[in-house]
């Protein structure tokens, strides 16, 4: 397990879809390379997204990276939601897909970055269902824990 700082990742990432947009990648190599760097950039954007939430409800965080488990990048927000809202834990878990889908709005104005489209509808597809314990198991446990104090 090897933690990379998520700004090394950005500029990764960034180099990666510039190369593989505006170079004619033939070698399979330099495709997959690149597409996995892909893959950390959105994974690194995401994870910038749970930062910008807990900032907004003033959420404090600890710990921010993303952890490379063989080519599988996974990212972390550590935070302490102790004294945190119901409201605003939500949001925390939300931000994350929510920047996620910013990106995949943000790429359809570009014809050139199709990859990246579908990296960030698949991820924020896959982090909001609530079947598994990720983003969309937390929310929908806060909002029936939501629910239940209301009544």
């Amino acid at each position: 397990m090897k933690r990379v700082p998520l700004i090394m990742l950005l500029i990764a990432g960034s180099w990666s879809v510039y190369y593989l947009i505006n170079t004619n990648a033939d070698n399979i190599v330099i495709r997959i390379i690149s597409i996995v760097l892909g893959c950390i950039m959105v994974s690194a954007i995401h994870e910038m997204g749970h930062c910008l939430a807990a900032f907004i409800t003033k959420i404090p965080v600890y710990d921010v990276g993303i952890e490379l488990y063989g080519f599988i990048p996974r990212g972390y927000t550590k935070v302490n939601l102790e004294k945190a809202s119901k409201t605003s834990i939500i949001a925390f878990f939300a931000g994350g897909s929510i920047c996620t889908l910013f990106l995949f709005f943000i790429t359809l104005a570009f014809n050139s970055y199709h990859f990246i489209q579908l990296i960030a509808l698949f991820s924020t597809v896959i982090n909001i269902i609530p079947l598994y314990k990720n983003d969309g198991y937390y929310i929908l446990r806060e909002c029936l824990r939501l629910l239940e104090h209301n009544k």
